[in-house]
């Protein structure tokens, strides 16, 4: 009897995890779809007060921030997560072909080095304008980090209009360093998840 109610349990279980995680690879599909098709993700036209996040971590983010700021007049870009002790100009000479014309947008990068997780991302994000908040943000991350990102940033700020714009990971889909990472990322947002339900 106690046999074939733990077969009934974790088949139970087997069955829930993989519904759970079916939710989260169609969102990461939906990402990598947005990220990879070449349209643009944001439609609305840039307006004053608007801040673009770009979270550091895959190499593609901050090239592709870099991008969408000098598309974006308006804009100011925040480069959240850079870690303890980088400055600008070292962050930057790090972006390649990014530098190209950067002098023109140069006044408008500001770097937060505080934050070593997407929790703190959006904790040291708000920090960096006190009580000036943005008339909006476009977050800037990787297709597979972009769902838990958005969530996190969304419950730091209630009401503020976040635009999601995600980048194409770098490691190919089909590589066991990529499974690797998406599955690091399902069980960081199932965490996060279930935090969220028991009030954590």
């Amino acid at each position: 009897m106690r046999r074939s109610l733990l077969a009934v349990f974790f088949l139970g279980l087997a069955i829930a995890l993989a519904w759970d995680f079916s939710g989260f690879w169609e969102q990461y599909l939906y990402y990598r779809t947005a990220a990879s098709s070449g349209r643009e993700q944001v439609s609305d036209p840039s307006e004053p007060g608007e801040v673009i996040v770009v979270l550091t971590g895959d190499a593609g983010r901050i090239p592709r921030a870099l991008e969408l700021l000098r598309a974006r007049p308006q804009s100011r870009l925040l480069i959240s997560g850079a870690g303890k002790g980088a400055n600008l100009t070292e962050l930057l000479n790090q972006q390649g072909n990014s530098m190209v014309d950067l002098g023109q947008v140069w006044n408008r990068i500001s770097v937060e080095s505080s934050s070593a997780s997407t929790v703190e991302n959006a904790y040291f994000s708000g920090k960096e304008w006190n009580d000036s908040p943005p008339s909006r943000i476009i977050l800037v991350t990787s297709d597979y980090h972009m769902g838990r990102s958005l969530a996190i940033f969304q419950k730091a700020f209630p009401g503020m209009p976040i635009f999601p714009y995600a980048v194409s990971s770098p490691v190919p889909a089909s590589s066991a360093g990529f499974l690797w990472k998406l599955g690091s990322e399902y069980w960081k947002s199932t965490a996060y998840r279930l935090g969220r339900l028991f009030g954590l």
